[in-house]
């Protein structure tokens, strides 16, 4: 972001996006910046602010985009100058939006494609075209993208079964039937029922996966692996000489966690879950928008219902579980650094002294950081003494009563979007039967008609799809008054065990109010903590001069 001075007739705002960091580091950027600067020099604008994202434009939470439209409800602008529709969005029901926006503020929108946006009906209705189109071009690039991957899983001959075969061996629970391109995958009902209660003992009975494990290798049942060979065990690190052949109906922890997170069991086969560049064996993990998945209700194991129970379970174990790590830190997966990564957890020295370091500091890091490491005892006395002070009733309350006015500004904003969704949404009703009268009047011809009636339905399925994402964002609203106002409660009750909560108590309580820690150097060197939970936040300084005999974090005193 570039920001100058405000001055001359009409303050301009430059907004550019491109969709991907490949985009950024070529052409696209920088051209697009060119073009509108010279737009706005050629039409005796001043620029006050240059906004840019690196973001798909289906969506218009962008932090460049968000920053533009304040500024436009504040009044601090006169137009908005980008290269062409397309890069302002590709969402027809979110132009829809913005044009609502910009009229009401009276901000005028330029392209440097083609001028001033108009504000004809007639213009307005080829600009609607435009829109649809990039809509319609962004679902046909997704949509070619999953096809070729689905037909790439099927098998060029479209052979019933191919799709399911994503695996070398067959999952718990399943084995294959047929061969090579007629293999498919089937219920072992014996296996499928052990699933079943695996996901009973974790969900229903409340069992860790580690007890889970246990209660397998007693009852001596058969594991994914002893199907084949024996496997090999060391049981000590420093004895590898001394081996011994893991005996068969001995679980592991790691064997019981795959299953409980394999969709499979509830009817979906996942594909290209990693990546790997070229022939290296190095595989990454993709985001799960990129995998493509097989619907197969056919080998569903367990419902939906009780596995997303498992999965929300496992969650909360992985965030305050403490059970590998060699040394505690409090706040693991909490703290973050102003450059952008996460911070870890780290020895040094002798006395092996904790410190939480950022992940910029490593060799393979994109982006290196030069910021010093943080005391862990320092930083989790600090925070941890911070949290005391704030998790009393009074302050809750407070912090409350301060996040309901904040939730119901939210929520006008959300009303107020969906307000004018429903109004164009009327709008465009209205012209679709205008269209048809034309027809029916002699005015329209029949192609004339369809291609019409093709942009009204567009803009109606589009504005449709908009509305009910809009109204879930309503019901999360409700939903985290609800889980602020619980924490008041809880907080009552917990408040004088604070002092003497063990190390898993204390994990669960950062989990339970979502707090998060960034870590900042001012100009002098200084280290501070800008630390948010549910309630409140605050910026606290940190002492790198730790007391280095403060253990399992107790409250001190």
């Amino acid at each position: 972001m570039v920001q100058g001075f405000i001055g001359g007739s009409a303050r301009a705002a430059i907004y550019v996006r491109v969709s991907t960091i490949a985009q950024e580091e070529n052409y696209s950027l920088p051209m697009q910046l060119e073009k509108c600067r010279a737009y706005a020099a050629e039409h005796g604008m001043t620029i006050v602010i240059e906004l840019q994202d690196v973001e798909s434009g289906a969506t218009k939470d962008r932090p460049g985009l968000l920053r533009l439209r304040e500024l436009i409800r504040a009044g601090a602008l006169d137009t908005v100058i980008v290269y062409a529709l397309d890069r302002l969005t590709r969402n027809l029901a979110h132009m829809l939006l913005l044009r609502d926006e910009l009229k009401k503020h009276h901000v005028e929108l330029h392209y440097c494609t083609r001028g001033q946006a108009a504000t004809t009906p007639i213009g307005e209705l080829f600009e609607n075209i435009e829109a649809s189109f990039g809509e319609f071009e962004r679902l046909r690039i997704a949509e070619r993208l999953q096809d070729g991957k689905h037909k790439k899983i099927s098998g060029s001959d479209q052979t019933p079964g191919r799709a399911l075969c994503a695996y070398g061996a067959a999952p718990f629970g399943y084995r294959f039937e047929g061969t090579k391109r007629a293999r498919r995958l089937v219920v072992v009902p014996e296996e499928a029922a052990i699933v079943a209660q695996l996901f009973h003992w974790l969900v229903v009975d409340g069992l860790s996966t580690g007890a889970c494990t246990d209660r397998l290798t007693a009852l001596g049942i058969a594991t994914p692996r002893d199907r084949g060979r024996p496997i090999v065990v060391t049981p000590k690190k420093n004895d590898a000489k001394r081996r011994r052949q893991r005996r068969p109906g001995e679980w592991n922890n790691s064997s019981v966690v795959k299953i409980l997170r394999n969709r499979i069991y509830v009817g979906l086969v996942d594909h290209y879950k990693v990546r790997r560049a070229g022939k290296s064996t190095i595989a990454t993990p993709r985001a799960q928008e990129d995998w493509v998945t097989v619907q197969a209700p056919e080998l569903a194991i367990v419902d939906r219902a009780l596995w997303d129970r498992a999965q929300a379970r496992l969650d909360a174990g992985q965030l305050t579980s403490i059970r590998n790590a060699k040394h505690f830190y409090l706040l693991g997966q909490h703290v973050t650094c102003t450059c952008g990564y996460s911070c870890y957890g780290k020895c040094r020295g002798q006395g092996l002294a904790r410190y939480y370091q950022c992940g910029g500091r490593q060799k393979k890091a994109a982006v290196r950081c030069d910021r010093p490491s943080v005391r862990a005892d320092a930083l989790e006395i600090a925070v941890w003494d911070w949290l005391y002070a704030e998790l009393t009733p009074e302050k809750i309350q407070q912090g409350l009563e301060t996040q309901r006015a904040s939730d119901q500004d939210r929520r006008s904003a959300i009303a107020g979007e969906i307000a004018t969704l429903e109004t164009q949404r009327a709008e465009s009703e209205q012209r679709r039967v205008r269209a048809i009268m034309a027809f029916e009047a002699g005015a329209l011809t029949i192609d004339e008609l369809r291609e019409r009636k093709a942009i009204h339905d567009a803009a109606l399925r589009s504005i449709d799809a908009e509305l009910a994402r809009l109204d879930a964002q309503l019901h999360e609203a409700a939903a985290a008054h609800d889980q602020a106002a619980g924490l008041l409660a809880y907080a009552t009750v917990l408040h004088d065990e604070l002092p003497h909560l063990t190390d898993d108590r204390k994990r669960q309580l950062l989990y339970d109010v979502q707090l998060t820690v960034m870590l900042e150097t001012d100009d002098d060197g200084g280290r501070w903590a800008s630390v948010t939970c549910l309630i409140a936040s605050d910026r606290i300084p940190i002492t790198n001069t730790a007391n280095t005999s403060y253990s399992a974090h107790a409250r001190p005193g």
